[in-house]
């Protein structure tokens, strides 16, 4: 642990050798704290073990690509599901003849939707849990494997699914009895939100027509510029920390992010990796992924800036807003990159960086102890058979004029909404976040619902206690039984919104919980109209 203004140096950052302790996987890196490191940090290994299967990832490659699906649905939560969601934007350029699709919701309409949509026997199927035990996939899994069934048969049913997960899960097990076309068993000691660079990101970038050469390549030098053996004033991943931690002693602890276009994507993996990683223990790093730009000016005093730039993309509107925070003193840091698949570096050097923050901050990185409590209100409601949330707001209008009049400039809002995703609606939502930081000056995050609960949701309830939080959603009409399930996916989607929401509240929070009862959009953007004539 690196106390007082020695968190900023350097030198005491060398003295105490924490960047050969990283790759040591030293436990004692933590003042007080118990951290398992050993269990954790498989991906400092990652390009030995990618070399050693090798030969293994060439064959799937082979056998994939002979089975000539025009459809690829991987079903995840989270750190299962985020790397693929990052690599399928990126790449999507190589999928000519097979289109990648990610499957991380449980709104029925979505799951409906996407059904009609499939070739059932033309699709595969990918299920990753790390756990086995995720509930959402869980159910997607069974929902799609008895359609799979019905279209294809019991006896070739297995054939349409991999998995990925690890030894001796409850996933494991079904694959095997389910006789999966492939089971890839993840080494043991790389954590969901770390495991970019193991099966969960490998096997589905071979499904896009990556090249396992090219992203040992491109690992090894990122790699070889975060380890001891450079100097540390030039560690890639120590340089980007010491920014981190030096704008969050600052309280400029809302790190937002500019993406070349291409690139905006990939802040959603970056921001469960910080938000999860970091926000606990009542301290962290809020991520702001994708938020409107504003002028330079209404930004708060809260904030730092990361500029990811593609030097292939159009970046004169982004560079100019670069100079601008350049000019007005506000922190930002750039990194330059020349391909899509410098990606596969950048993943190293975040999970690094993190991790030397955390040291700095003296949190646990690995952990994610509030997650739990969601998860118990939200069984609690399912055995009380609560159909519908029974605390939503009667007045939204005038609570949440009352809630962002009354803060401080270190606020930020968390907008989490349990709707069907369009892109509509997400520029609803955008003009939503614009308003509150040009009219309120405040941060503002997005997390759609249930995903964010296996990714920012650690933060909202064990971060930084100055967030504000407005909750959304909606009775839908649709909805859908689940075989072996006593649920439906509306019954649990109202489940979750009722435990998160008693759960921010156990935590402090100050919650709006908002139901719409007409058009998503119509309202959502009533609101902001309301918003922005009111103030």
């Amino acid at each position: 642990m690196l106390d007082g203004d020695s968190v900023h140096s350097y030198t005491s950052l060398e003295e105490k050798q924490i960047v050969s302790r990283i790759w040591k996987k030293d436990p004692s890196l933590w003042l007080n704290k118990t951290v398992d490191i050993q269990s954790n940090t498989g991906w400092l290994d990652s390009v030995k073990w990618i070399e050693t299967k090798r030969e293994f990832f060439e064959e799937f490659s082979v056998k994939f690509k002979d089975r000539k699906f025009k459809t690829v649905v991987l079903i995840g939560m989270g750190g299962s599901s985020l790397t693929s969601f990052v690599l399928s934007s990126l790449f999507a350029k190589y999928q000519v003849d097979t289109k990648f699709v990610v499957l991380d919701t449980i709104v029925a309409s979505s799951v409906e939707s996407l059904s009609q949509k499939l070739d059932y026997a033309n699709t595969l199927f990918i299920i990753a849990s790390k756990s086995g035990e995720t509930l959402e996939t869980n159910i997607l899994y069974e929902y799609f494997y008895n359609q799979v069934v019905l279209k294809n048969g019991y006896e070739r049913a297995g054939s349409f699914f991999v998995a990925i997960t690890d030894n001796g899960s409850d996933l494991h097990t079904i694959a095997e009895e389910s006789n999966f076309s492939d089971i890839f068993l993840n080494p043991f000691d790389i954590g969901g939100r770390f495991s970019a660079l193991s099966y969960f990101g490998i096997i589905p970038a071979l499904c896009m027509g990556v090249s396992v050469s090219s992203v040992i390549s491109v690992i090894s030098k990122m790699m070889d510029s975060c380890s001891e053996r450079v100097s540390i004033t030039d560690n890639h991943a120590i340089n980007l920390a010491l920014y981190l931690i030096s704008n969050q002693k600052n309280n400029r602890n809302k790190l937002t992010f500019l993406f070349s276009s291409s690139l905006q994507s990939f802040g959603y993996w970056i921001e469960q990796l910080i938000g999860e990683s970091l926000g606990k223990d009542g301290l962290g790093i809020v991520p702001i992924v994708e938020e409107p730009v504003v002028l330079t000016e209404q930004y708060g005093v809260d904030r730092c800036f990361v500029y990811y730039r593609l030097s292939s993309d159009k970046n004169d509107k982004n560079d100019l807003i670069f100079e601008k925070l350049k000019h007005m003193g506000i922190p930002v840091y750039m990194i330059d990159i020349e391909s899509y698949m410098d990606i596969w570096a950048e993943f190293f050097r975040w999970k690094f960086t993190v991790v030397a923050t955390s040291i700095m901050l003296n949190v646990n990185p690995f952990d994610q102890p509030d997650v739990l409590l969601s998860k118990k209100y939200t069984n609690n409601a399912l055995i009380e058979k609560l159909s519908h949330p029974v605390l939503f707001s009667s007045d939204v209008k005038s609570e949440l004029i009352n809630m962002l009049h009354n803060v401080d400039k270190y606020s930020y809002v968390a907008i989490l909404p349990f709707l069907e995703y369009s892109d509509e609606l997400s520029c609803s939502i955008q003009r939503l976040r614009r308003a509150i930081v040009s009219k309120f000056g405040l941060a503002t995050v997005v997390g759609y619902g249930p995903k964010y609960l296996h990714s920012t949701g650690q933060l909202f309830k064990g971060g930084l206690d100055s967030v504000k939080v407005i909750q959304i959603f909606k009775q839908f009409k649709e909805d859908i039984n689940i075989p072996n399930y006593k649920y439906t996916l509306g019954e649990l989607l109202n489940a979750q919104v009722m435990g998160d929401f008693k759960a921010l509240k156990e935590r402090g929070r100050e919650v709006v919980l908002w139901e719409i009862t007409e058009d998503a959009i119509e309202s959502i953007d009533e609101i902001t109209v309301f918003l922005e004539e009111t103030v």
